[in-house]
């Protein structure tokens, strides 16, 4: 057959001529193209069917401009409305592909959809609200094997992505409470997976109460372990798993993430542990989405920047530290305090988050209050701190061992008028009798380090300490050696010229550690050993 290899001459004709010549006039012959390459999925053949297919997939990937797309005034009104018309007319071309005639070209038109869908964005909606409709009732099939039902999934996904969740849930709703009504818990892993800039609101008022409505039938069920209370189990878990997702770029975020919201997301962290991680990773995701796209991270997305300018973002960020990263970080101190050492990671990632947004008024005053918590640790456990103490994944650590952690976290974010209260710190506890205390003692440093402002104040202190590295060499407990030579390599790759008498007073440290039965240390130590020193830089 030649057919195949005439519609990709077609494609690249197309193709070529709307890069190259006008875009515009070519998207307005999108129509009469559909129409002609549309009839080859009615070949018996399967190989033209797909090629027919790919064909139009091509032409709508490569040659519709998102310029074209623009709402105005980013574009002219008699534009705009011209391809709304052709729009018009390609959803009513495609809808008609997904009669009976066209049956075994299904997943292929499915395809094609899925492709023009995602190309058009939000200017498919509402057009092609029919095919999701059609496409809908498909994937509602309860027949055993009906081979439909992943191609209508594929195309549900790219429109909850494209249009957003609140349309694709206005058009298919979950009826989740409604016996009589057709039920779609199969859209809840779909919009888990296909979620981003969407209305976190939308999900407060409309998806986020059916867990309560499941909650109380898993209530009144007499038997926690029967079919229906599984089944309502994971129900809840499945709503729940869509949080991070609304929480990713959210468009609506100053007006959802009420202090009202805030609060019930503090209780949750304290009541339910099961749901820790969720929101944890909800919070962390609210603040990190928000700073990557503020500083361009999808910059050259005309379309994206139009729907939501990068201005928008940086907003949303000052939002979150004026009104809100205090409270938040106050919930998440004491959150970390009450988890287990090997589940308790994700808290400290959510920390840091919120750390790298707030203001330096904030930070100090937070720094301040984690330090008296610290110091009054401290002295409370001086008599019952052992040196042989183990740490336990397991096991919730004592709370001097915690305040190290959020204090070796806030290292780096901390105003420069803090960091003198960092030395101090660490000159106190890098003395304690304690691996794990020690360890935390050293990453301070370390972390501090880790920035332009503290490397100068260190720098202030590096005779301070490298003398005190010197002194402890033989206090050093075999838990914190990985940390404690981890410093040195930083403290060596700023050396000033005049401290080079450092080097050999630890040098004798750095060949014994490359022996020890901890792989950690032996990394570090070999990196110390071979790494240039500073006097071959300087000469360099």
């Amino acid at each position: 057959h030649l057919v195949p290899s005439w519609l990709a001459v077609i494609s690249k004709a197309i193709i070529a001529y709307s890069n190259n010549i006008d875009a515009y006039q070519c998207f307005s012959r999108f129509p009469e193209i559909f129409e002609i390459v549309g009839t080859y999925f009615k070949s018996d053949n399967e190989n033209i069917r797909t090629s027919a297919s790919q064909c139009l997939i091509s032409i709508c990937v490569e040659g519709i401009s998102d310029s074209l797309l623009l709402l105005p005034p980013k574009t002219k009104p008699e534009v705009y409305e011209n391809v709304d018309d052709i729009i018009t007319k390609l959803s009513e071309i495609t809808l008609s592909f997904l009669n009976i005639e066209f049956r075994n070209s299904a997943k292929d038109i499915c395809e094609l959809i899925s492709t023009v869908i995602m190309k058009l964005r939000f200017r498919a909606n509402p057009d092609f609200i029919p095919h999701i409709e059609v496409l809908g009732e498909w994937r509602s099939n309860e027949q055993d094997g009906f081979e439909l039902n992943e191609v209508a999934e594929t195309v549900i996904s790219t429109a909850i992505s494209s249009l957003g969740p609140e349309v694709i849930v206005g058009t298919l709703p979950l009826n989740l409470d409604k016996p009589n009504a057709v039920g779609r818990a199969w859209l809840l892993p779909l919009l888990r997976d296909n979620i981003r800039n969407a209305s976190l609101s939308f999900y407060i008022k409309s998806i986020l109460p059916y867990t309560e409505f499941f909650e109380s039938r898993i209530a009144n069920n007499k038997d926690p372990n029967s079919v229906h209370a599984k089944v309502f189990q994971t129900i809840v878990d499945q709503i729940w798993s869509l949080l991070p997702h609304f929480c990713d770029l959210p468009n609506d975020l100053q007006k959802s993430f009420t202090d009202e919201f805030a609060a019930k997301l503090s209780s949750l962290l304290y009541e339910k542990v099961e749901l820790r991680g969720v929101i944890c990773h909800a919070l962390k995701l609210l603040v990190e989405s928000n700073v990557v796209y503020g500083e361009g991270a999808l910059s050259e997305d005309v379309l994206m920047q139009q729907q939501f300018p990068e201005e928008e973002a940086k907003k949303n960020i000052d939002y979150i530290a004026t009104t809100k990263a205090s409270k938040i970080l106050s919930v998440l101190f004491n959150v970390f305090t009450q988890t287990p050492l090997d589940s308790r990671g994700f808290v400290l990632e959510t920390i840091e988050a919120y750390l790298q947004i707030s203001t330096p008024e904030d930070l100090g005053e937070t720094f301040n209050k984690v330090c008296g918590i610290l110091k009054k640790a401290l002295e409370d456990e001086n008599e019952g701190i052992s040196r042989d103490e183990e740490e336990s994944g397991s096991k919730i650590p004592r709370l001097s061992v915690t305040m190290m952690d959020i204090v070796s976290s806030m290292a780096k974010y901390v105003p420069q008028s803090s960091h003198n209260a960092l030395f101090a710190i660490f000159n106190q506890t890098v003395k304690v009798n304690n691996g794990a205390i020690q360890k935390r003692s050293y990453r301070i440093v370390s972390r501090l380090l880790e920035t332009e402002e503290g490397v100068k104040s260190t720098l202030n202190f590096v005779s301070n300490i490298t003398e005190l590295l010197v002194s402890t060499s033989e206090d050093s407990l075999l838990p914190a050696k990985a940390s404690r030579l981890g410093l040195i390599l930083e403290i060596l790759k700023n050396l000033p010229s005049d401290q080079l008498h450092f080097i050999p007073s630890i040098l004798s440290e750095i060949i014994m550690s490359t022996k020890s039965v901890n792989e950690k240390t032996r990394e570090e130590s070999c990196l110390l050993y071979t790494s240039p020193s500073p006097r071959d830089s300087t000469s360099s």
